[in-house]
């Protein structure tokens, strides 16, 4: 058998390597994991919450490391089509860098965004 680098082994892999997997659920939110061998398109869907009848999406971004202007255009998107069914879509726990891209694209203004996850929920009493 052939010596393979990493760098090689990992290219022939698919981008998603573990996940889905359902982490956490309780009445108000659900925590996925995603562990991806390089970044990608992760595309957000909060429709089944919608149809569901839920009006209240909070997205806690605490574990997100990178995010590109697709995935920026992702949370807007969610954040129109939550607003278009009478619902209010907000941020918590956006780490420093995540804001940054959002600056830089000129969204951040868009969203309420919370400093921790409790004070989020609390507002949308």
């Amino acid at each position: 058998m052939a010596w393979t680098s990493l760098k090689d082994s990992l290219s022939r892999k698919p981008r998603v390597l573990a996940g889905p997997i359902l982490r956490n659920v309780t009445s108000t939110s659900v925590t996925v994991w995603l562990a991806m061998r390089a970044g990608g398109d992760v595309t957000l869907t909060v429709l089944d919450a919608l149809n569901g009848g839920a009006r209240s999406v909070l997205l806690n971004l605490e574990r997100v490391t990178t995010m590109d202007s697709s995935g920026v255009g992702e949370l807007v998107s969610a954040s129109a089509t939550v607003a278009d069914r009478g619902g209010m879509l907000k941020l918590a726990v956006v780490p420093p860098r995540i804001q940054d891209v959002m600056r830089a694209n000129q969204v951040l203004p868009l969203f309420e965004v919370f400093d921790d996850e409790a004070s989020a929920l609390a507002s949308f009493r």
